[in-house]
């Protein structure tokens, strides 16, 4: 931290790079009042994806999940279509329990990014939670044929077991030349409250 507080100063406090990595330091050392101060200054002299999203970051460890929604659509008007910062938006609002928003902007997710896994985990998530695990297991099949080496299961409490066998399976299976990123989506019974895990990556 003591390298970019200096090298901010001797810039005389006009390069946005250093006030970035200054403001990383902030953040991870919980100064985030900070860390806000450093990012929105360097957002006034360069306008970049990663400012909007760390200073989007900063709001919600704020408990402000409006501000963040405001920074977020803010940097979509400089970048339209931006990726990043429509998941960070559903993201945003799947926080605020408002689900259908959040299954809308993870739809335009995939309109930009077809095989944006985290999008497709959580529209397959939100249609099995809806009584509809057809179009759940359509959407996880369609992430194994994107050949990312993704496995996403949706299933029952009762047949996770079966489940992780598969996903062993196509663990075995899998090139060893490949690199191998697999993804376990379950839902516990709803009986049970909430997933305890949306994916894991092993």
């Amino acid at each position: 931290m003591e390298l970019a507080v200096q090298a901010t100063q001797a810039c005389q406090f006009k390069d946005w790079w250093w006030k970035v990595q200054l403001g990383k330091c902030y953040f991870t050392l919980g100064l985030i009042r900070d860390a806000e101060q450093q990012f929105r200054s360097a957002l006034k002299q360069n306008q970049k994806v990663e400012i909007f999203l760390r200073l989007a970051r900063v709001y919600v460890r704020l408990d402000q999940p409006l501000s963040a929604l405001d920074v977020c659509k803010t940097g979509l008007e400089y970048f339209p279509g931006e990726v990043t910062l429509i998941t960070e938006i559903a993201r945003l609002f799947e926080g605020l329990n408002n689900i259908p928003t959040s299954i809308k902007y993870y739809r335009d997710v995939l309109k930009e990014d077809s095989t944006h896994v985290e999008a497709i985990a959580c529209i397959g998530m939100q249609y099995f939670y809806t009584d509809q695990p057809e179009i759940s297991l359509r959407f996880y099949r369609y992430a194994v044929n994107c050949g990312s080496g993704l496995y996403y299961v949706a299933c029952s409490h009762v047949n996770c077991v079966i489940c992780f066998k598969n996903v062993l399976l196509f663990f075995h299976l899998w090139p060893a030349n490949q690199p191998t990123i697999m993804g376990v989506a379950f839902c516990c019974n709803k009986n049970f409250g909430d997933p305890c895990c949306k994916y894991f990556l092993i």
